[in-house]
């Protein structure tokens, strides 16, 4: 083939898929705040991204991925969990152009789908002959401008490996490999099913006896779910995890939920309790309830959600528990955010004598404000108390069982004085009943990233610890830098504790060493080394991982 032809074929190969594809527009954003393992970025519908999407850092790197949205925020699971991320930390999103189409002047007829260049999809309603008037005449149809793909799978999967050495006389050697699988395919066969699979598997092998008896395999999620926007009703089957009802957990059965209008749905739930230890299907254990769920986006900068749930949980058919589940989460733009969850206990069970008619068993409040972008304040109240199951801890004596949970506030600041610097504090305080000591915990922490224009980040936290019998304190101290497709990073820990009644002292220090190279923008690999040493310890552990991102 002539050397102007194979130019003329390399350029057809490479070039005519971009032409024939919609162009993408990149979303810019931030990490607003952090919950645990949870993420929540200002990107939202408004800016074309969609539930499932990809959120990258400024290095590309996928970090995290939606699991819900609204029009001016999302909520992200982690999907690298070697990468750190902050409050702040800029993410994008590659997203479609919007697209608009125009209504029908007299009726819209029913469940009429248009494919837009394959990706982008507009459902234009499925209402039969109604008509429009001069104020329904501007209305668009529902438009998702980066809409999923039929089969578009997102998770990853991967095989690790854990090793631990003891230096000591004892011996007490383990290997630990395992498996964990996060994976959701959405819309199964161009249909409007996703499929959602969380699971884990860890295997212990050591020569103490006591490390014969584990649970290898846990199961946390594996659900079929329907959500079709045409029709009214939605339902999910498996083991079923719902952030709708989340204070209710998961469970082995179904969901069904109905829309009644704009803002209000109405579900019920039921199945069986997996096991508490080894998450295996429990037959005897039945739960079920049903709720009602309101969610109103009333203007760009303010959104409002809530859950009134009633479940029950019964052993062999007799009561266990039951409750009301009350959830809150409410938004006012970028500054302010508030939650609230609570259990409301209800006993009219003959076993109920040691428990109120009505009890408050939980509550939990939090409060975030934002008053400019580089400061954040949170505010929480931890009001947790041991709930009595009645069947299930009968053999439990009441004076073991009333040691309830400490309760308290705990406040947070996180301060990004500059681009590169940034500064944490927490602070709890936290009592129990009949205990005249109160627990105190309060915390530091100072970041700075790209030093001297390096790429290396610096970070150094402190933290101490005041209870009834002890006094603790520890102080780390990490050095990290990210290359093209590297990141490595160090960290040495010191940790002293102090038995106040006894006056002895503990102590112990380490240091790590941790390491993830991407192959592919999809396969990578992850090693850890740490060695530990203090009083009655002396150790080496070496973890690994080879994973793959869908």
């Amino acid at each position: 083939m002539p050397e102007s032809l194979k130019k003329l074929f390399l350029l057809i190969v490479f070039f005519l898929p971009t032409i024939a594809q919609p162009q993408t527009i990149t979303v810019k954003g931030e990490v607003t705040y952090i919950s645990g393992g949870s993420y929540f970025t200002n990107i939202g519908k408004d800016a074309g991204a969609a539930k499932g999407d990809t959120l990258y850092n400024l290095n590309k790197k996928p970090i995290l991925v939606i699991e819900s949205i609204s029009r001016k925020s999302s909520f992200c699971k982690t999907v690298n969990s070697e990468i750190k991320i902050n409050i702040g930390t800029k993410v994008m999103a590659y997203v479609l152009p919007a697209v608009a189409s125009e209504p029908s002047k007299s009726f819209v007829r029913k469940d009429t789908v248009t494919v837009v260049a394959d990706q982008a999809r507009i459902w234009e309603g499925s209402f039969d002959q109604i008509k429009t008037d001069s104020s329904t005449a501007n209305v668009r149809p529902i438009l998702r401008t980066a809409s999923r793909k039929a089969n578009q799978v997102s998770g990853r999967v991967a095989l690790q490996s854990l090793i631990m050495n003891d230096r000591l006389n004892g011996n007490n050697d383990y290997q630990q490999p395992g498996a964990l699988i996060n994976l959701h395919v959405y819309r199964i066969q161009d249909k409007y099913f996703d499929l959602n699979v969380n699971a884990r598997f860890r295997k212990t092998y050591s020569k103490r006896a006591m490390t014969g008896d584990n649970y290898p395999m846990r199961i946390y999620e594996i659900s079929l779910v329907y959500n079709n926007p045409a029709v009214p009703y939605s339902f999910a089957a498996g083991r079923v995890f719902s952030p709708v009802i989340n204070g209710v957990g998961n469970f082995d059965g179904g969901v069904f939920e109905y829309r009644l209008a704009d803002h209000w749905q109405i579900g019920a739930f039921g199945g069986t309790q997996p096991d508490y230890l080894n998450s295996k299907p429990d037959w005897s254990h039945s739960k079920g309830g049903m709720y009602v769920h309101y969610k109103n986006e009333m203007s760009p900068d303010w959104r409002w959600t809530a859950t009134l749930a009633f479940a029950g949980q019964y052993v062999k058919g007799k009561i266990d528990r039951e409750y009301f589940y009350v959830q809150n989460d409410a938004a006012i733009g970028s500054k302010l955010y508030a939650y609230m969850s609570s259990e409301i206990g209800v006993n009219r069970s003959d076993l109920s004598a040691r428990k109120k008619a009505i009890e408050l068993s939980n509550l939990y409040v939090l409060g975030r404000y934002k008053p400019f972008k580089p400061l954040t304040i949170s505010i929480s109240y931890d009001a947790r108390v041991n709930v009595y199951l009645l069947q299930s801890y009968r053999a439990i004596p009441d004076s073991l069982f009333d040691d309830a949970y400490r309760q308290g506030f705990r406040g947070d600041v996180h301060w990004r004085a500059t681009r590169q610097l940034a500064v944490t504090f927490s602070s709890s305080v936290r009592t129990r009943a009949g205990d005249p000591n109160s627990t105190y915990l309060n915390s530091g922490g100072l970041y700075y990233y790209n030093l001297f224009k390096t790429r290396v980040n610096i970070n150094c936290n402190i933290f101490f610890a005041t209870t009834s019998f002890t006094k603790a304190n520890s102080l780390s101290f990490g050095l990290s830098r990210q290359f093209s497709d590297l990141y490595l990073s160090t960290t040495y820990r010191t940790y002293r504790y102090q038995y106040v009644s006894q006056g002895t002292h503990y102590r112990r220090q380490s240091i790590t060493f941790d390491g993830s190279y991407a192959f592919t923008r999809k396969i990578f690999v992850t090693a850890g080394y740490e060695n530990s040493s203090g009083k009655n310890e002396k150790s080496d552990r070496i973890f690994a991982e080879l994973s793959y991102r869908f």
